[in-house]
């Protein structure tokens, strides 16, 4: 039977934590992938400034153990390895192998280091330049640029076309993408004007080919484009997609995540409504057994990363018995801290277990972490 804290939160099984990236460098925005080969895929970024806005080094680690150790990878072939313009264009970017063997990327560019000179070009763009320094003599730049790259010859060489979205502040993607059943590539994407105040989602449909097509859609938004940010995406069957958006009291909302769905493989979308689910930023992922799970940060006690299960496609969720995934400022999560988890992914590996990583946020220092485990029931 389930155990329950306080009557609220249901304990996970079989949990294991592990520390993913290294002592005394700022880390963020960690990412998984289960490989081909079955070995499980993390990048993330390090060294980065405490607004995670631009800069950092990306790493990458394997697990051939299913999550239980990790070390650095060498291996080229490794999607999460594979060339990019900015640390932020890894993370955000949607990887696959398509079936002929073509290795193949697709995503925004984000962030991009500017020489600080090029500052009032970026403002009288409209751009929006981050309030820190992400390196001496830069700045960071937000950017409205799309991009496909890929590679014939595994990784020898490559191709990339560019797409100039219309000027906004910024343009950014987050990893939540998912294939629908034509091979199309669904990323949530999202934008805001240049001073933060007003944005917008919007769906871009990848469809690989020779020209690969780029269709773009717009997600309806409240009165005044105030409320969501990051958002996840699920298939939940035929052409039924549904998307969860982050909607705390930044981003004009009151913490509760925002859903909304599409009938059509992401073309058109329904009106927003809030769910019950407390938290930011989401992630989804459709079980082996049909169930849909989100998972989430939770920036309130108990600190943490949450998870809710669906039994409908996202129609509702199991809000009465919430998952506390992984609860921080506990020495389980290396830090004695009140911190708070951001950024988390899931992954159901080939044993059955899930494995999420996500990154704490609090301290001098941020980290990336993981931690193995199964859903009570």
């Amino acid at each position: 039977m389930a155990m329950t804290r306080a009557g609220e939160f249901v304990e996970p099984v079989d949990v294991s934590h592990v520390v993913l990236s290294g002592d005394g460098s700022s880390a963020a925005y960690p990412r998984l992938e289960v490989l081909a080969d079955g070995r499980l895929a993390a990048g993330f970024a390090e060294n980065v400034n405490p607004d995670y806005f631009a800069g950092g080094d990306w790493v990458v680690k394997t697990s051939a153990d299913h999550g239980r150790t990790w070390e650095l990878c060498d291996d080229d072939t490794v999607p999460f390895a594979w060339p990019a313009s900015s640390t932020r264009e890894r993370h955000d970017r949607a990887t696959r192998v398509l079936p002929d063997g073509t290795w193949w990327a697709a995503g925004v560019v984000g962030w991009q280091l500017w020489p600080e000179e090029q500052r009032e070009r970026a403002v009288a763009e409209h751009r929006f330049v981050t309030p820190t320094t992400p390196a001496p003599g830069h700045i960071g730049v937000g950017t409205n640029t799309m991009f496909i790259q890929r590679s014939w010859d595994r990784g020898l060489t490559w191709t990339r076309r560019e797409i100039d979205l219309p000027p906004a502040g910024w343009t950014l993607g987050l990893p939540r993408d998912v294939t629908l059943a034509d091979g199309t590539v669904l990323l949530p994407l999202r934008q805001r004007s240049w001073d933060g105040g007003h944005g917008r989602f919007l769906a871009a449909r990848i469809t690989p080919g020779q020209p690969d097509l780029v269709r773009i859609f717009p997600v309806p938004r409240d009165i005044d484009g105030l409320t969501g940010s990051e958002a996840a995406v699920a298939h939940v069957g035929d052409d039924r997609v549904v998307m969860l958006m982050r909607a705390d009291s930044t981003r004009g909302g009151d913490g509760r995540l925002l859903s909304s769905w599409s009938d059509d493989g992401g073309r058109t979308w329904t009106f927003p409504v809030v769910t019950e689910v407390w938290g930011r930023p989401p992630h989804l992922l459709v079980l082996a057994d049909g169930r849909l799970l989100a998972t989430y940060g939770h920036q309130r006690a108990p600190f943490g990363v949450m998870a809710v299960v669906s039994e409908d496609g996202g129609e509702t969720w199991s809000t009465e018995q919430t998952v506390l995934v992984a609860e921080l400022g506990s020495d389980r999560a290396g830090s004695t801290r009140r911190v708070a988890g951001y950024h988390p992914m899931t992954v159901e590996l080939t044993d059955g277990a899930l494995f999420t990583c996500y990154y704490v946020l609090g301290g001098p220092h941020g980290k990336a972490c993981g931690v193995r485990w199964r859903l009570p029931w």
